[in-house]
């Protein structure tokens, strides 16, 4: 983010807003003034500021010394949904490749050291770890990110290894940055990622490229529970349909402009 703040045209104001509305998640619904400071690495008073500017304008609320986010927030999401037409364009095709493979499915890019979903659709809801649009989750320990991960331009996968906090979600999470990069080597040169129990026990997960003009834009994913090993035969028959479903994908995105210019490769991490 370097590169951004050294430019004139940068508010920093506004990216300290910004930082304090994502200072928020599943784990710390509701957080106080120091809290925030800490998870921001803002000083208390510019914090108190940012606090107060958006509790005015609608965002943040408060309870005793406790700030917490109100539902104003949604809408700037659904702002970026509803002008790039998401759910138009790609659930469709997830709703198809669900009814083919009776499982979960999600569209997600790759932002920072996260898988950003942009899009799920699962028919039966029995997924207990259910990636909601708009939900974050490890790269690292993900399909959806290692293949993301694997169509880094070299110097940026290695920035990412370097920075990124491999930490060990499951007994089968892979955390050694060496055994990882050989995984996305494996995956770049086999066009897709298969992930078990290593962000949740039980979880499966395979993965393929969205690619439009020849760049990964997105990925695509499969996910299901299985007690034991998923069959090479049934892997073979979810890329299949995988594979298909991220093809007609991305002809649906190159017919939205709005859509296919949102996608934008390279973040800070």
């Amino acid at each position: 983010m370097t590169e951004t703040k050294d430019n004139r045209e940068f508010i920093t104001a506004l990216a300290r807003g910004l930082s304090v509305l994502q200072s928020f998640d599943h784990q710390r619904p509701e957080l106080t003034l120091s809290e925030v400071a800490t998870l921001t690495g803002l000083s208390p008073g510019t914090t108190r500021r940012c606090l107060i500017t958006l509790q005015a304008l609608g965002y943040v609320g408060v309870s005793g010394k406790r700030f917490f986010l109100l539902p104003k927030v949604v809408s700037i999401g659904a702002a970026y949904l509803d002008a790039a037409r998401v759910e138009e364009v790609i659930l469709p095709y997830l709703r198809e490749l669900v009814a083919t493979t009776g499982e979960s499915s999600s569209l997600g890019v790759l932002d920072g050291e996260d898988v950003l979903h942009l899009a799920n659709y699962s028919a039966k809801r029995l997924i207990r770890l259910t990636a909601g649009v708009g939900s974050r989750l490890p790269a690292y320990a993900t399909s959806l990110g290692r293949v993301l991960l694997a169509s880094l331009p070299p110097n940026e996968l290695d920035l990412f290894l370097s920075k990124a906090k491999l930490s060990r979600l499951t007994a089968k999470t892979v955390t050694d940055p060496k055994n990882l990069r050989q995984i996305l080597k494996k995956i770049e040169k086999e066009g897709f990622a298969k992930v078990t129990s290593e962000l949740e026990e039980g979880l499966t997960s395979v993965a393929v490229p969205v690619r439009v003009s020849g760049r990964t834009v997105a990925a695509l994913n499969s996910s299901t529970f299985f007690r034991n090993e998923e069959s090479a035969r049934a892997t073979a028959a979810r890329l299949s349909a995988l594979r298909q479903a991220a093809s007609d994908i991305a002809r649906a995105i190159s017919r939205v402009p709005a859509l296919l210019h949102s996608f934008v490769p390279g973040r800070s991490y």
